[in-house]
């Protein structure tokens, strides 16, 4: 069996550690100094280096022919020949203790090693344990090592190593002399591939590689088992960026941006035709709202004004996402991240894993029906040139002739349009309302759970005047909530959130109605009206065909 990349190429000694240098050069000053500190904790993101650190430390702290003098730029190297630095690679040196605190978590554990501890080194100089992902000792545990941590013997060091060093209690960090990890960017992980394809004598497309460091999230040991699995799958073949889209299962980005297209158009049918290809092509629904998410946080950043340099992109990225940034409102773009990252949750217990995203992508066709003029991108509006006027009165005009007969119905219909002339800092707040939506509707919950329920199914459409106006689609939904004591929830809840004193205003969308039947046709029109409104219903057999059958 071949050996896998990351292990193939570990780096030996601190030079080799890419993107981490401020703390390597950090501990060869320490070390040429002689200030050696009895506990580290490194604490990053997964495959940055964190244990890699440990072990060149651990090889610096026992090597019996140190490279480099005081004077020297890096004056502290392993030599990586001697019998200490051997065994150290090997995972055979008897002084270096490697524990994996995921699976040895207890109480018993720690005791055990405490009484170990007092031993002195076998063979080197020091007798190092290495302590993986700490953070999940049990609080008995880490309680039971604070005292060897804050005076453990003078030939004894820990290296704590975590993922989430919020998790670990603030008196074991204390007692330790911190060093936080950070993500790689992709040329640098992209540098490092190319070193290791040369070694192994394999052509590539720097396009290729760049696809590998984007697939990565900033870990290297990800990156290097990505280009493993690449190189077990091709034979040897040159590495293309055509190649590791097809063979990693990633998908594109002019993909990603059609399919957010169809959802903020409300093109539900399209949507999900594209949700029945990729779910063919084993494409996981939860990976592709990921990708979705990452797309509309680049597009928002850009929209903020940010530059390349900040954002990780290669020029030809750059430039694409530059020009679909023009196409939004930052108010789409914010809405629709909010809502993916809702059903993000939810995807993961579905037992429909496409259904959260179906039911998104009917319910935006649903608003983009009863507002037509409403969160029209910019897109929308160059290519059918429609004003809101136009289609309020095509829809009035097209409504059913039995409905609006005024014998026999009173009809109210309240009309949203008070997004003109508004001010900036109104803007602001909305978007910044938009952000916590969810906090605000937690808010909620502890007081009324209808509320938050109705609450949901409402849109923020503006802000005027420290006060937020509320669109609802039916009127039984806008009356239960101007209820006093439902508006006095609502708008302590809200003005708590964002510190200071708001209002909420309650309209009605386009199709927003209350309607009273009288005579002996109420029952007849009732019947009728119920179909007709249903709007789910008419949505779901527009897009997969078919006809409503009465009982």
């Amino acid at each position: 069996m071949s050996e896998v990349l990351y292990r193939k190429y570990r780096p030996q000694n601190f030079s080799e550690i890419v993107g981490q240098e401020a703390i390597t050069q950090t501990l060869q000053e320490a070390l040429a100094s002689g200030r050696i500190a009895h506990a580290y904790l490194f604490s990053g993101p997964k495959g940055t280096g964190k244990t890699t650190t440990a072990r060149v430390l651990s090889k610096v702290l026992n090597c019996l022919n140190l490279k480099g003098k005081k004077n020297d730029k890096f004056p502290q190297e392993p030599c990586n020949k001697c019998d200490h630095c051997l065994e150290i690679s090997q995972g055979n040196f008897l002084d270096l203790i490697e524990i994996d605190a995921a699976s040895n978590r207890g109480i018993d554990e720690i005791r055990d090693l405490k009484e170990k501890v007092v031993y002195p080194p076998s063979v080197g100089k020091f007798k190092i344990y290495i302590i993986d992902e700490v953070h999940m000792l049990t609080k008995e545990a880490a309680n039971a090592l604070l005292k060897t941590l804050e005076e453990p013997p003078t030939y004894v060091i820990f290296i704590l190593c975590t993922t989430e060093a919020h998790k670990i209690l603030p008196t074991v960090i204390s007692r330790c002399q911190r060093y936080d990890f950070k993500r790689a960017s992709s040329p640098q992980i992209v540098k490092r591939l190319e070193q290791v394809l040369k070694k192994e004598n394999i052509e590539f497309e720097n396009e290729a590689l760049i696809k590998i460091a984007q697939s990565s999230s900033g870990g290297f040991r990800d990156a290097e088992a990505l280009l493993s699995k690449l190189l077990s799958l091709s034979d040897k073949e040159k590495l293309t960026k055509e190649v590791v889209t097809r063979k990693l299962g990633l998908i594109e980005s002019t993909t990603i941006a059609k399919i957010i297209e169809n959802l903020l158009a409300g093109e539900a049918k399209e949507v999900i035709l594209k949700l029945r290809d990729f779910e063919q092509k084993g494409i996981e629904i939860t990976y592709l709202i990921e990708k979705m998410i990452e797309y509309l946080r680049v597009l928002l950043l850009i929209k903020a004004g940010v530059e390349i340099e900040l954002l990780d992109l290669i020029e030809e990225d750059y430039k694409h996402f530059l020009t679909k940034s023009s196409l939004y409102e930052t108010t789409e773009i914010t809405g629709l991240l909010y809502s993916l990252s809702e059903i993000l949750k939810d995807t993961k217990y579905a037992f429909v894993s496409s259904l959260p995203l179906e039911m998104l992508a009917i319910k935006r066709s649903l608003q983009k029906k009863k507002d037509p003029g409403n969160n029209s991108s910019k897109r929308e509006l160059t290519e059918k040139g429609k004003s809101f006027d136009k289609v309020e009165n095509k829809t009035i005009e097209t409504a059913p002739k039995e409905i609006l007969a005024p014998d026999h119905i009173v009809q109210e219909i309240s009309v949203v349009d008070d997004t003109e002339n508004v001010k900036e800092e109104d803007q602001r707040m909305l978007e910044q309302i938009i952000l916590k939506w969810q906090d605000f509707l937690k808010g909620v919950r502890p007081h009324n759970h209808s509320i938050e329920a109705l609450l949901k199914a409402s849109q923020p459409k503006v802000v005027k005047n420290k006060t937020l106006h509320l669109e609802f689609f039916y009127t039984f939904h806008k009356e239960r909530i101007e209820d006093t004591k439902s508006l006095q929830i609502i708008e302590k809840v809200l003005s708590d959130l964002l510190g200071q004193t708001m209002r909420i205003k309650c309209l009605l969308g386009i199709k927003g109605k209350k309607i009273e039947h009288k005579g002996k046709n109420a029952k007849t029109i009732a019947k009728t009206e119920k179909i007709v409104q249903n709007d789910l219903l008419q949505t779901a057999t527009e897009i997969f065909g078919g006809a409503v059958l009465e009982s």
